[in-house]
């Protein structure tokens, strides 16, 4: 009689396990379709949000997380409905409109990070007077988006926060960019105490011209001034900025000798790709961010560490792995083998190794090249004044 009933207390644990086995299983095979319907719509999670998991409960998938594209969660009811499937919709959607709409960068250089923490990594910067999106409020904290749709947590004290109608307001204002590696906005026309310093590609509000100067407003609504051969009028410049071979290595030694900052993207301190994203910027467009984002753009020329023959100055060089050719690392074509890149501080170095300036890394890491200068504007790539977080531009 014992012996029966442990067989049965057996064979009952046995369905119940095999029961449970083949939920997960089924559970993690509907996360896999989750997942690859999420990176149809968020091919890179540094650049859009896309964290949505599923649990079973009662015959009903639930799903819980975050996502920032209506037609993304769509898709995922959709997928479910055809599978047969009943499913309860418990995901939020992205940007958080209770945390603010937008935000202006009030600081000459506000640093965000991983995580919102001041220890965690630093993986990005924007510059004074950069418009950025806001997703999502942590405490003092903002989880926000840059114009290249790069993510990060940034403290809510570095930025001003501007509603809808604020941020149009601005993006039809006259607004002055700075074109050398710093500025200083004075308190007077006197030069004798300074409010701040901007850096390269910053931009703050046109109060007026006069002799020398530039009348400004800082997005915090301090008031200065700042010399005329410091900046330009952000209209003139956003019409007639583009990428040129000159404009481009100009830029380039202006930053010679900067020093390396991993996340650095302001003419203060630098990483590979904050470099290039810094002397593309001032001559009208928006590359991704990081090296491996920027490695998706542009067209593709024939190149090897060895054979230059097919790149022009101006063309952008990747390096990394040779194994998954993911760029690591990015750097300025010059012609001649030449190569100027943020490696320990801005320099340029040569992939000959006849050169004095030959770089071994360089040559041994090769992995492709792109060409960017005359294409037009797209996601990547896209030019300041056609870009809808600078410039008021009608549907």
């Amino acid at each position: 009689m014992m012996k029966e009933r442990y067989r049965t207390l057996l064979l009952l644990m046995l369905i119940v396990t095999t029961a449970a086995c083949t939920t997960d299983r089924a559970i993690e095979e509907i996360q896999n379709s989750i997942d690859e319907i999420g990176s149809h719509w968020v091919p890179d999670r540094r650049e859009g949000v896309s964290n949505v998991s599923v649990s079973l409960f009662g015959g009903v998938y639930t799903l819980k997380g975050e996502l920032c594209k209506p037609a993304h969660r769509d898709s995922l009811l959709a997928w479910f409905g055809g599978q047969g499937l009943s499913v309860a919709d418990s995901t939020t959607m992205l940007p958080d409109t209770t945390a603010g709409s937008w935000a202006l960068v009030s600081v000459a250089v506000a640093n965000m990070r991983a995580q919102p923490r001041h220890a965690a990594e630093l993986i990005t910067q924007a510059s004074m007077g950069t418009p950025l999106r806001i997703m999502k409020r942590d405490g003092s904290w903002l989880w926000v988006q840059t114009p290249d749709m790069y993510l990060g947590w940034i403290t809510s004290s570095s930025v001003e926060i501007a509603g809808d109608e604020g941020i149009a307001a601005w993006r039809s204002a006259e607004r002055v960019i700075v074109l050398q590696n710093s500025a200083f906005i004075y308190a007077g026309e006197n030069e004798q105490a300074i409010v701040t310093d901007v850096p390269l590609g910053g931009i703050v509000t046109g109060d007026g011209i006069s002799a020398k100067h530039f009348r400004v407003v800082l997005p915090d609504g301090r008031r200065g001034f700042m010399r005329l051969v410091d900046g330009q009028l952000f209209s003139r410049w956003s019409a007639s900025a583009v990428p040129t071979v000159a404009s481009l290595e100009m830029y380039g030694r202006r930053l010679m000798g900067v020093s390396y900052l991993w996340g650095g993207t302001s003419a203060y301190a630098l990483d590979c790709s904050g470099f290039m994203k810094t002397i593309f910027f001032v001559n009208g467009v928006i590359l991704a961010r990081d090296a491996s984002l920027q490695q998706r753009h542009g067209t593709a020329i024939e190149s090897s560490a060895t054979d230059w023959s097919q790149l022009l100055p101006g063309d952008i060089l990747f390096f990394g792995s040779q194994k998954t050719r993911r760029a690591g690392h990015v750097g300025l074509y010059l012609g001649d083998g030449e190569v100027i890149h943020e490696s320990g501080m801005v320099r340029i170095d040569n992939l000959g190794s006849d050169r004095p300036n030959y770089s071994n890394y360089l040559f041994t890491t090769y992995i492709e090249a792109r060409r960017v200068i005359g294409l037009p504007s797209q996601p990547g790539l896209m030019h300041v004044k056609e870009h809808q977080w600078y410039v008021n531009i009608s549907e």
